[in-house]
C-alpha cells in the first residue's frame, strides 16, 4: 500500500497538466537512490487572477528548467509522465455509461426504513489525515451500511490511483451488493475518466455513475457533475468547468423516467454530487440546479464537495452571478464537505473568502470550519472530516465529524412541504460567521422538527434491496 504527505498538495491547481505532471513528480520523488527532490512549479500560494497572469513566464522558465535538470536522470519516470499526457490529450474521453434497458438493475436501490450511510468528498488523497478518516468511518458502531464518496482521486483517477491509493484504505459498508458508492469528479476526468468507468465503479459493484436509494420517506440522489468538467482543450478546467459543468442528456432521461415519475411523490429528496451550485470559496457550476427545476421545488439538502472545506449555508435558491445576473435554481440546504482527505489550507480559504466578500458575493454563509489543527511546512491546515446519515422512518440525524470528534449534530425531517431541520448539538469549537446565528440555517422551519430526543438512538441493521 502506497502513502503520500500533505506537502504533496499544497498549491495545487485544478489543471489537467499540472496533475499530470504529479506522476512525473511522483516517481522522481519515490526513487531509492538518494535522487534530491525537485521543486514542484506549480505549487504557489493563493493569487488574485493578475497576480496569476503576471507569474504565467515565469512558472514556464521553472517548468522548463525542471524537465531540463531531471528528465535524463529519471527517463522513466519522464517516460511515464509522457504517456500519461498523451493518452490525456489524444485519447477520446469515456463514453458515458448508462443502466441498460434489458435489465432489471436501473440504479434504484430499496433501503429500510432505519439505516446509516457515511459520506466523504475529496478523500482520495492518502495522505495520514485522509487514511485516519478512513479508519474513524469504518470504526463507527453499528457499521455504516453503505459509504459513498463524492468524487476526486488524486492526481487523476487512473486506475492504479484508486488500486494504490484508495480502495485499500476506504472503509466499505455491510451491506452485500451496494457496500460502496462512488461519484464522478473532475480529477477522475482528467485521465478522461478511463480509470473510474473501466476499474473503480466496476470494484465497487455500481453500474453506472449516478444511482438512487429510496424507502418510503426518503430519496438520496447521486448525481454526476464530473462527466462534462473537463470539455475542448482539456486546459484550464478551472475557467472553463463553470459554464460546460451540467448533467448529462442520459442521467437526465433517467430521472426524468424513472426516479421523478409520479408529481405527488412528496418524500424528502437528499443531492449527493462533487460539484456545488454556489459558493463562498471559488467557482460556481449553476447548471444543474437549474436543471434539476423541472422537477424540484421544494427545500431539499445537497452534500457537495469540491472546495476543501466544510461550510454550511442558509436556505437558498437563486444567486446573483459576476454580472449581477440573478441565477434561480432549486431550493436548497447546502453541505459542502469537501475536507474529506485533501489539506485544508486555512489561509488559502482565508483568501478566497474574502476575495468573494470584496466581489459581494459571499453567499447565505452561515458557518465554516475554519480552526486551526496544524501546520506542515509553514502551511497552516485546518481538519478533516465526513458525514454520519441515521436514517430512521421520516427523520434524520446527520452528524458532522472532524478528525477525532463530532463537531456538529442535526435534525431533519421529511414532510410534503419539503424537508425542515434544526440543530440538535454543536460543539463550541465551531462558530458561526459574524452576525449569523445557527438557527439560520434552517430559515423559518427551524422549531417544526419532532423533539422526540430517542428517535435516533440506534441505525437498524438491515439493508437496502
Amino acid at each position: 500500500m502506497k502513502t503520500r504527505q500533505d506537502q504533496e498538495f499544497f498549491g495545487m491547481t485544478r489543471n489537467p497538466t499540472e496533475n499530470h505532471f504529479q506522476f512525473y513528480k511522483q516517481e522522481v520523488e519515490s526513487k531509492p537512490d538518494g535522487d534530491s527532490k525537485p521543486e514542484n512549479p506549480w505549487v504557489r500560494p493563493f493569487k488574485t487572477t493578475k497576480e496569476r497572469v503576471r507569474e504565467v513566464r515565469k512558472r514556464r522558465r521553472k517548468v522548463r528548467d525542471f524537465f531540463e535538470e531531471f528528465s535524463l536522470k529519471n527517463l522513466g519516470a519522464m517516460l511515464k509522465w509522457t504517456w500519461s499526457w498523451v493518452k490525456h490529450r489524444l485519447k477520446r474521453t469515456h463514453r458515458f455509461v448508462v443502466y441498460p434497458d434489458n435489465e432489471s438493475d436501473n440504479g434504484i436501490y430499496r433501503m429500510d426504513a432505519e439505516f446509516r450511510i457515511l459520506l466523504a468528498s475529496d478523500w482520495g488523497t492518502a495522505t495520514p489525515d485522509a487514511i485516519a478518516i478512513g479508519e474513524r468511518m469504518g470504526s463507527l458502531e453499528p457499521k455504516a451500511d453503505i459509504t459513498i464518496h463524492l468524487g476526486d482521486v488524486y492526481y487523476t483517477g487512473e486506475e492504479d490511483e484508486y488500486r494504490d491509493y484508495f480502495f485499500p484504505y476506504w472503509p466499505s459498508g455491510r451491506h452485500v451488493e451496494h457496500p460502496i458508492f462512488l461519484l464522478n469528479a473532475n480529477h477522475e476526468m482528467y485521465s478522461g475518466g478511463h480509470g473510474y468507468f473501466n476499474y473503480a465503479i466496476r470494484r465497487a459493484g455500481q453500474k453506472a455513475s449516478y444511482f438512487c436509494l429510496e424507502n418510503d420517506h426518503w430519496r438520496i440522489i447521486g448525481l454526476d457533475t464530473g462527466y462534462h468538467s473537463v470539455k475542448a482543450d482539456k486546459r484550464s478546467v478551472d475557467k472553463q468547468d463553470a459554464r460546460y459543468v451540467k448533467l448529462p442528456k442520459a442521467l437526465v432521461k433517467w430521472l426524468r423516467e424513472k426516479v421523478f415519475t409520479d408529481p405527488n411523490d412528496t418524500r424528502g429528496i437528499i443531492l449527493l454530487s462533487h460539484h456545488q451550485w454556489f459558493c463562498s470559496f471559488g467557482t460556481e457550476y449553476h447548471r444543474p440546479a437549474q436543471q434539476l427545476l423541472e422537477w424540484i421545488q421544494s427545500p431539499v439538502l445537497w452534500f457537495w464537495g469540491h472546495e476543501h472545506v466544510f461550510a454550511a449555508y442558509g436556505l437558498t435558491e437563486e444567486v446573483t452571478d459576476a454580472k449581477s445576473k440573478t441565477i434561480t435554481g432549486i431550493p436548497v440546504y447546502a453541505r459542502c464537505i469537501g475536507h474529506g482527505g485533501m489539506p485544508a489550507q486555512i489561509e488559502r480559504l482565508e483568501e478566497k473568502l474574502e476575495d468573494r466578500q470584496k466581489q459581494g458575493r459571499v453567499r447565505d454563509l452561515i458557518l465554516w470550519d475554519k480552526r486551526r489543527f496544524r501546520k506542515v511546512n509553514g502551511t497552516t491546515l485546518g481538519y478533516n472530516g465526513f458525514v454520519d446519515l441515521q436514517f430512521n422512518g421520516d427523520r434524520l440525524l446527520a452528524s458532522y465529524h472532524d478528525n477525532t470528534k463530532v463537531l456538529l449534530e442535526e435534525e431533519w425531517q421529511a414532510t410534503p412541504a419539503g424537508i425542515i431541520g434544526k440543530v440538535s448539538s454543536i460543539s463550541d469549537e465551531l462558530e458561526p460567521e459574524p452576525g449569523r446565528t445557527i438557527n439560520e440555517l434552517y430559515g423559518s422551519n427551524v422549531t417544526v422538527v419532532h423533539e422526540d430526543t430517542q428517535m435516533f438512538a440506534k441505525p437498524g441493521s438491515e439493508n437496502v434491496s
